[in-house]
């Protein structure tokens, strides 16, 4: 399945930027998993390409089975905490990205 991710990723890359137009370039940014996130995925991270931080938790949610649960409804799933760059737990999805953010996924049961 990351195999299939990083084949999509590198064709939005390596695409004409004129399919661009009128919205930001997609970014290239790795999504890192940690805890009970990390188990259910299978991978420590994972590189794709997402404009918001909705496309790449969308993007995760398809790619893996076991974090599926994750876009359930509007907002991250409360057994989830989800950080830009090591920043502050975000709730709201429509945050931009830019090239080499770092998405941190954590289940929120992680450190007891």
């Amino acid at each position: 399945m990351v195999q299939r991710v990083a084949r999509w990723s590198s064709a939005l890359r390596d695409g004409p930027a004129r399919y661009n137009i009128g919205m930001s370039a997609a970014a290239e940014v790795v999504v890192e998993f940690y805890s009970m996130a990390r188990q259910r995925a299978g991978v420590e991270s994972i590189k794709l390409q997402a404009r918001t931080l909705a496309d790449a938790i969308r993007t995760v949610a398809q790619t893996f089975p076991g974090l599926a649960d994750l876009s359930r409804g509007p907002g991250v799933q409360r057994s989830y905490l989800i950080s830009v760059n090591a920043g502050p737990f975000l709730d709201d999805w429509h945050i931009s990205l830019a090239e080499g953010d770092r998405v941190l996924i954590l289940s929120a049961d992680a450190g007891g």
